[in-house]
């Protein structure tokens, strides 16, 4: 019976450390994955860009040197799949 309860308490802490890991590791690929679109000019805003970043999920942001009077507009030809949580964020308020 003591066996039994000892077995019972060793798969309890091993579950409680598996699942501690992976929260952690939920945790780091959130705080890992985020891209940024464009190096500060227009030409550097492109639809193989907004693929690269937005490959990790996270938070995509974008450097295209626009301004409010010349903004940039990046064409997407076909559907991009997000496979993990992504916040694109143009940056518009």
């Amino acid at each position: 019976m003591f066996d039994d309860l000892r077995l019972s308490r060793q798969y309890a802490i091993l579950f409680c450390l598996l699942l501690a890991f992976m929260l952690t590791l939920t945790q780091l690929r959130s705080v890992q994955a985020a891209g940024i679109v464009g190096d500060g000019t227009p030409a550097s805003c492109t639809e193989n860009a907004l693929l690269t970043a937005v490959i990790g999920g996270g938070t995509i942001t974008f450097n295209c040197g626009q301004s409010a009077d010349a903004p940039v507009t990046i064409m997407v030809t076909a559907r991009i799949a997000l496979l993990a949580d992504t916040v694109i964020d143009g940056g518009a308020p």
